[in-house]
């Protein structure tokens, strides 16, 4: 294995693991819903179970711009095999990764004072990875453009395959992910509530 290529990967493994660095989402009980507020971060999963574990099986309710799409990824098939309802209370936005935990609810709901918010997924870079990259480059400059162009066209069909697979368990339309993929990750598409019923993301109302 060439050096420029175990480096890259042990990048992406960091990325992985690592690149959500953020203060974790607040998860307390609130109107009769285990609430999930704030930025979505790795270990957020664990601490909505411990909610659940000491309030019973509530439904979640959702206030989060987003965050890291793998451990939405976790939490909204959590969510599902656990039978959990999902809801936007009024006021409250639901928006990128936070769209695919509310995906998760058996059934979903929203008020109509809420907004969902979605965009073309993207992944999250903090300063560590991105001065790593930048060595990288540095070191074997143009050597290393094909490893890094195909370690992000392998991040991207990866974390695609798992979006689409989730969406098709949990019966919303792929024309939801379609829909993403026209608004750029750094822009959000407020949905209306008519669009998100019309995708089943909204399944009760």
């Amino acid at each position: 294995m060439s050096p420029i290529r175990w480096l890259l990967g042990t990048l992406l493994i960091y990325l992985i693991c690592f690149a959500s660095l953020s203060s974790a989402a607040e998860i307390e009980r609130k109107n009769g819903y285990i609430l999930l507020e704030g930025e979505i971060v790795e270990g957020d999963l664990n601490r909505l179970r411990a909610r659940l574990l000491k309030y019973g099986n509530l439904g979640v309710a959702l206030n989060s711009p987003g965050g890291s799409l793998g451990e939405a990824l976790k939490i909204g098939s959590f969510i599902r095999t656990s039978g959990l309802a999902t809801h936007i209370p009024k006021s409250a936005t639901c928006a990128s990764a936070c769209v695919t935990i509310f995906a998760g609810g058996l059934i979903r709901t929203a008020h109509p004072d809420s907004n969902i918010g979605i965009h073309m997924a993207s992944a999250v870079f903090n300063d560590s990875f991105v001065q790593g990259m930048e060595a990288v480059i540095s070191e074997y400059g143009t050597e290393a453009t094909p490893y890094v162009v195909a370690m992000f066209e392998e991040l991207a069909a990866s974390a695609m395959l798992r979006q689409v697979y989730f969406i098709l368990q949990a019966g919303v339309s792929l024309r939801l992910l379609e829909a993403t993929t026209n608004v750029p990750h750094d822009e959000i598409f407020l949905m209306s509530i008519d669009d998100a019923i019309s995708v089943n993301l909204i399944n009760f109302y």
